[in-house]
């Protein structure tokens, strides 16, 4: 009888060693769940419902996870990445306690939920959609988006409110892997565990898009959209990463048009500066592979450059528009600075430093990435503060892995496309005068702002390039070496003949 070797394929597609990791992560998660709902609310319909989703996302989710750690040649990865997805799942929870008993259900979680659960009955009943019967029609179109994208959940899970934000927290999960796997494709040099470690167990990216709302569509809109950068601007341009990318876009757009701006605004910022130095895809390989790289980089930026053009011209209608109280001719700064008018309101507001100029950029990123600052916490942005806190030590520990961004952004252009990404959204949402909307809705940039966290330090960057030129095997050593061509007696002859071929 043939023994089977720890860790080997039991043919199902996943392996004996993951058994143990597949039931105690279904355990683990049935007992939080049960737990959970028994302190927030009576063990109901609702409750089981979102057992039930939670079990089925689980099993959905482990075997690729055991994919990708086997791909990615780390044994625990399985492990980490299942711990990632309870620990969601349990912040989904915290997220609907927050939104349901503490504030009474006021948020804006709370009208999706209500709009939902409307439009779940007239899909069951076969009556028209729209127009609901809801306060949320006097609200914007991204927010009438997000109550039809609930209320399609709802017609699926029975207008569970526990599993729809389970949901959504599996949304931005999967936002937050595909930003993992784009690291890995576009910057081999980056140390990928630490930034799996770090996207996926901050706490501000474990609370705010954990629930029904538009933070957890925009990381996976982000996601969908650095994926793609990642295939066109990576080693090996794959001209398929037009599709997550405006995929991607198109999503944001419809819930943050902005955010999308920003997006093509970065991608054509990569693929200029990777046409005019060349870097990016095929930076180490031949001149051919150099050639073609340029050549798909000037293609993609005209590219780009027209759809940008396209959506900035939608963009400016939307922002004009009655939707948003804005007159036909305001131009963009006249709408920043009425957003940080709005915003500068209640308990949480401040001065904002409004970026008008690039001298101001600096103090601008370092304000939507760090406030508040410790000294100006109070009340409830007291655990914002905390954050901010770590993630500036975070960057203070970082400080080695930083010094090597710049001669990475000549290699890499994918570095090129979350550093502009990081720069534009810091210029917009400078103007925001609220810590607390500034600490929810710069989650967004927060996948982004990470990759320079798991840049590889100094010494690591060196002992990659070193590993990475002795891998090479020169032209003629692989030709002589393969079997049946150039290990014949005449392709012999011909490179003593011939060295230079």
């Amino acid at each position: 009888m043939a023994v089977r070797a720890p860790g080997a394929s039991t043919g199902r597609g996943t392996s004996a060693d993951d058994v143990p990791l597949i039931i105690g992560g279904v355990g683990l998660l049935l007992i939080l769940l049960l737990g959970s709902a028994l302190t927030i609310d009576m063990v109901n319909l609702d409750v089981w419902t979102a057992l039930f989703t939670g079990v089925v996302l689980l099993l959905v989710s482990i075997p690729v996870f055991t994919w990708m750690g086997k791909r990615e040649g780390w044994p625990r990865m399985a492990a980490w990445l299942t711990l990632a997805l309870v620990t969601k799942f349990v912040f989904s929870l915290i997220r609907y306690f927050v939104i349901f008993r503490v504030y009474k259900g006021e948020g804006d979680a709370g009208i999706y939920v209500e709009a939902a659960a409307e439009l779940a009955k007239r899909l069951r009943l076969g009556l028209p959609l729209h127009p609901l019967d809801h306060r949320i029609n006097s609200f914007p179109v991204a927010s009438q988006y997000m109550g039809d994208i609930t209320g399609f959940i709802f017609y699926l899970t029975g207008a569970s409110k526990y599993a729809t934000f389970m949901i959504y927290g599996w949304f931005c999960f999967i936002g937050q892997l595909m930003a993992c796997q784009a690291l890995k494709i576009a910057v081999p040099e980056a140390r990928y565990r630490r930034y799996v470690l770090l996207v996926l167990f901050l706490p501000s990216l474990l609370f705010w898009p954990s629930s029904a709302g538009k933070e957890a569509v925009m990381v996976l809109c982000f996601g969908l959209c650095a994926l793609g950068a990642a295939m066109l601007l990576g080693p090996k341009t794959n001209l398929w990463g037009f599709l997550p990318f405006l995929a991607g876009c198109w999503g944001a757009f419809l819930i943050r048009p902005h955010i999308a701006v920003m997006a093509l605004a970065a991608l054509a910022a990569a693929f200029g500066i990777g046409a005019v130095l060349g870097t990016g895809s095929g930076a180490d390989g031949s001149d051919k592979q150099k050639t073609s790289s340029r050549a798909v980089r000037i293609v993609g930026l005209v590219v780009m450059l027209a759809v940008f053009a396209g959506a900035s011209s939608q963009l400016g209608k939307l922002l004009g528009g009655e939707d948003t109280g804005g007159g036909a001719g305001e131009s963009a700064t006249e709408l920043l600075e009425k957003t940080a008018e709005q915003s500068s309101i209640g308990n949480s507001a401040f001065t904002p430093p409004m970026v008008s100029n690039p001298v101001k950029v600096p103090w601008g990123l370092a304000s939507v990435l760090f406030r508040p600052f410790p000294w100006e916490a109070n009340g409830g942005s007291l655990i914002a503060a905390a954050e901010s806190a770590l993630l500036g030590a975070l960057f203070v520990l970082s400080a080695g892995r930083l010094l090597t961004l710049w001669p990475l952004l000549r290699r890499r252009a994918y570095l090129v496309f979350v550093v502009a990404f990081a720069i534009e959204f810091a210029i917009a949402f400078s103007y925001i005068g609220n810590f607390g909307i500034l600490a929810r809705q710069r989650v967004m940039m927060l996948p982004a702002v990470l990759v320079l966290l798991a840049l590889p330090t100094r010494k690591e960057l060196a002992e990659y390039d070193e590993e990475h030129a002795q891998a090479e095997v020169p032209a003629r050593g692989r030709l002589a070496q393969r079997p049946g061509t150039l290990g014949s007696a005449g392709t012999r002859r011909l490179l003593e003949t011939n060295p230079q071929r």
